[in-house]
């Protein structure tokens, strides 16, 4: 059942799903969003994503993704931008390797945050729609 709330930003379709569990991509869309202060924009979380995983996201794994990610604590929206939180940056620091690469840092900590605990009844929160000619757009 879709029902639509209100938020600051904008009119968002709302599913009651069970969102108990991290998944890869997750991690992926953590790392990809990044730890500038300023957050990151679609477009900066697309490139860097392509950039860690040699992949491009579909639109599921934003969407559940960035539903999990913000509902745990590990991500907070302002505006259209995307910001990490001490929660995020604090997991982060405690798995680092310093000099590690990029896609061997990706491999190696996901199964870790795969560990993670995800509050139960999170609900899939659509943050990002695909337009008729196929890009991606934030709402």
């Amino acid at each position: 059942m879709d029902d639509t709330i209100q938020s600051n930003e904008s009119l968002c379709q709302v599913k009651k799903i069970d969102l108990d569990c991290f998944e890869f991509s997750d991690y992926w869309l953590l790392l990809s969003i990044g730890f500038s202060k300023k957050g990151s924009s679609l477009k900066e979380i697309l490139l860097s994503g392509d950039s860690y995983n040699h992949a491009m996201f579909s639109m599921d794994e934003l969407n559940y993704g960035m539903s999990k990610l913000i509902q745990n604590g590990y991500i907070i929206k302002r505006g259209k931008r995307f910001i990490v939180t001490k929660k995020a940056r604090d997991f982060y620091d405690s798995h680092i390797i310093k000099n590690e690469g990029q896609i061997a840092t990706l491999f190696r900590m996901a199964p870790f945050f795969q560990e993670e605990k995800a509050k139960a009844g999170c609900e899939l929160i659509v943050y990002f729609e695909e337009d008729s000619k196929g890009k991606f757009r934030a709402l």
